[in-house]
This record gives structure tokens, C-alpha cells and sequence, in this order.
């Protein structure tokens, strides 16, 4: 049976004020390591959700934690006891799995996809919610986005060549290493500077047909795929893309031989996990 991970992107947004109890000398990889070696409970959709880290199969390069909740399954009793209905209660949980260093192809984060407790862009977005709304004088914020493969964008435009009438980008403001175009990134950041932006919007409409090849088109997209924006695009006769439904997918092969538990095969192999291999 193989495990699968869907991959994001952690961004980091300094905050203009911080409390005078947080650190401000705090570096984005220091904030990372902390967040996500702390206990978090957050409400979601109904239920408590708790994040635990487990320090045991943590390292320098990676951090390592479980995010879950409780559930209840309904059984039988065994006939001698006359089958009746019983309720147990148990845990569910995925693994997230963390590289917090500062470096071009670094803070990512990747999650389980485990659908008896939610989808991973659900999970992980509710926590980064917990981690600011907890936190709300600490140096950052912190936004997650999903890493998605630019080809998939590609191929919806040469499929529709001459017929996209729409193109949305969402930005989050640029704060790392990422390898994009350095024009748009200085324009991302002086936004940012000038009116405080933590993410810029913008559509492109011709009712004519847009030309995606353009070189304005082509930065964009390299930049979301990054992880650091989304992208909806809408073509003639109802075609459309949506870069969140297009999730970067990584699958983690179990040896039956081994016997190893997820987290051990993990520890093992978290550079594939992240996209690495």
C-alpha cells in the first residue's frame, strides 16, 4: 500500500509591530523550528484537532509531527455478547512532515493525505490559522500555499491557444530564497514596503484570447508554482484551470518486507517526501 503527501509552500510575513515579549531578532527558520515543535489545538469543522511533534524522528534538516483528531466507530459485540452495538473511541492522524531552513528549495512543508480526517490543504491551512491567531505578536505571519506543477497550467493553455479569456493570479508577497524572476519579485516587495500588502490579485481579460506566451504570463506562473500564489485561468466554451486542484503529489512506496511504521519510512526517505527525489 503506498502513502501519499501533498506539498506546499510556508511563507513567512514580517509583521510591521511585534509584542514587546516575541523576539525580534527571530529568524524564519527560528520561527519555524519553534511553531513546529510546540503543542497546537485548534476547532475545525466541528471537531478539536491537535498537533503533536515528535522530537524522536526529528533533525537538523527536518521536522517531524502528527495532526489529528478523535473519532468514534460503531462495531458489534461478539455474538456470545448478543452483537450488540458498541462505540469506540479512537485517534486519527497525518503526518506533516517540515524542512524549516532558509535556502531556495526550503520551507515546505508536506502532509499525509489521510480523507478519514479532512483534505491536507484543509488540515494545514487551519493550523497556520492557530499558529496566528495564537500568536499574534510574533515577528511573522505565517500563509501556507500548495505547490502545484506548472505544467499542468501549460498544457491547459496550449490546449485552448488563442481561447483563454481570463487569467487570476494571487500573490503572496515574496520573503524568501525562491528562484523567480528577480523584476517581478522587486515589484512584489516594493508593494509590499509601500501599502503593507500581505498578497496581490490580478486578472488579465481579452475577451480576444490573452497570449500565455507571453513573458509577463510566463514569470507569473513560474512564481505561484513556487508555491507562492494560485492561479484560476478561464477559457472559451466553459474551459477552466484552477492551480489548487492541480496539488503537487508525492507517493511514499511501502516495503512489505521491512515492516517499517509510516513515520520510520518517512524519517528515511523525507527528502522524496518534500520533492526532493
Amino acid at each position: 500500500m503506498a502513502d501519499k503527501f501533498q506539498l506546499f509552500r510556508i511563507s513567512l510575513l514580517q509583521r510591521a509591530q511585534i509584542d514587546a515579549f516575541e523576539n525580534p531578532r527571530l529568524t524564519r527558520e527560528e520561527f519555524l523550528r519553534e511553531v513546529f515543535s510546540e503543542n497546537w489545538e485548534f476547532p475545525h469543522y466541528g471537531s478539536r484537532f491537535h498537533y503533536r511533534p515528535d522530537p524522536s524522528h526529528s533533525a537538523r534538516e527536518v521536522l517531524m509531527g502528527r495532526l489529528g483528531r478523535r473519532v468514534l466507530t460503531e462495531e458489534n459485540s461478539p455474538p456470545e455478547m448478543g452483537l450488540e452495538e458498541v462505540i469506540h473511541e479512537a485517534w486519527k492522524a497525518c503526518l506533516i512532515v517540515v524542512d524549516p531552513t532558509d535556502h531556495v528549495d526550503g520551507q515546505k512543508a508536506s502532509v499525509e493525505v489521510f480523507k478519514e480526517i479532512g483534505g491536507p490543504i484543509a488540515l494545514i491551512s487551519a493550523l497556520a490559522r492557530c499558529v496566528n491567531q495564537q500568536r499574534p505578536h510574533a515577528p511573522f505571519v505565517m500563509d501556507v500555499q500548495p505547490i502545484f506543477d506548472a505544467a499542468t497550467f501549460w498544457e491547459f493553455a496550449r490546449q485552448n491557444q488563442g481561447q483563454v479569456t481570463s487569467i487570476t493570479f494571487d500573490f503572496v508577497t515574496p520573503n524568501g530564497l525562491w528562484s523567480v524572476d528577480e523584476e517581478m519579485r522587486d515589484e512584489l516587495i516594493e508593494l509590499r514596503k509601500a501599502i503593507k500588502t500581505q498578497s496581490v490579485s490580478t486578472t488579465f481579460k481579452s475577451s480576444e484570447g490573452l497570449d500565455t506566451d507571453a513573458k509577463q504570463i510566463k514569470d507569473a506562473v513560474d512564481y505561484a508554482e513556487t508555491g507562492s500564489g494560485k492561479i484560476r485561468a478561464r477559457a472559451r466554451r466553459d474551459k477552466t484551470f484552477n492551480s489548487t486542484e492541480k496539488p503537487k503529489i508525492v507517493t511514499l512506496s511501502e516495503d512489505r518486507q521491512a515492516r517499517e511504521s509510516l513515520l520510520d519510512r518517512a524519517a528515511a526517505k523525507w527528502k522524496k517526501i518534500l520533492g526532493r527525489e
